[in-house]
C-alpha cells in the first residue's frame, strides 16, 4: 500500500486482505501465466496484469497500429476494453469465493491521445460494499495520465452467504428479497 492511499474497508463476511482464497489463487495464476486467458483477452489483444495486491492491480500494455483508428492514435474502444478487463480482474482480489460481479456502468475520460507504444494501467477498488463496488482505473503513458475511468460493479454473493438471519433464503439487508432469481 502506498502512502496516502486509504485502506479499503472490507464488508463483513468478506475475506481478510491477507487470506488465501480461490479467487486470489486464480488471480495469481492469471498474473503468472499459469491460467490460460479467456478467448476475449486473446481476440482483443488485452495484456496480462503484472502485479496485484488486495484491492489493486497493474500491468503494462503495448498497443500496436492494429489497435488504432486514426494513424498513431489508439482506438478509444480498445481503451474501454482495457479498463473493463482490469476493473474486473481487481475484483478477484477482494470478493469472497463464489461471489460474482458484473460491470454496471463506466465513466471514461480521455485526457490525451494514447499512442501505439508502452503504457501502464492500474486499477484500484475505492469502494466495496456487500452488493456493489467502485473501481478507479488509470492509463499512463510517458508519465502522463491519458485515460481515467470509474467503473461500477454489481456484486452477487454466493447463495449460502445470502441466507437470512434464520438461515432461510432471501432476506436482503433491508429484510426484503435479495433480488436473485429462483
Amino acid at each position: 500500500m502506498t502512502a496516502g492511499t486509504p485502506r479499503l474497508t472490507v464488508p463483513p463476511d468478506y475475506p481478510d486482505p491477507a487470506a488465501c482464497t480461490g479467487n486470489r489463487r486464480l488471480l495469481a495464476a492469471i498474473v503468472s501465466g499459469a491460467a490460460p486467458p479467456p478467448p476475449c483477452v486473446t481476440r482483443f489483444a488485452l495484456p496480462r496484469p503484472g502485479v496485484w495486491s488486495h484491492g489493486t492491480i497493474s500491468g503494462t500494455v503495448r498497443p500496436t497500429e492494429t489497435e488504432t483508428w486514426a494513424p498513431g492514435v489508439v482506438f478509444g474502444g480498445y481503451l474501454a476494453c482495457l479498463v473493463d478487463q482490469f476493473a474486473g480482474l481487481v475484483m478477484l482480489s477482494v470478493l469472497p469465493d463464489g461471489a460474482t460481479f458484473l460491470t454496471a456502468g463506466m465513466s471514461l475520460d480521455l485526457h490525451a491521445p494514447m499512442r501505439p507504444d508502452e503504457a501502464t494501467i492500474s486499477a484500484r477498488v475505492v469502494r466495496l460494499a456487500v452488493r456493489e463496488a467502485t473501481v478507479e482505473v488509470v492509463l499512463d503513458q510517458s508519465g502522463r495520465a491519458v485515460c481515467r475511468a470509474t467503473v461500477w460493479q454489481v456484486v452477487r454473493r454466493p447463495a449460502a452467504r445470502r441466507a437470512g438471519p434464520g438461515g432461510g433464503a432471501g432476506g436482503g439487508a433491508d429484510g426484503g428479497p435479495d433480488g436473485g432469481a429462483g
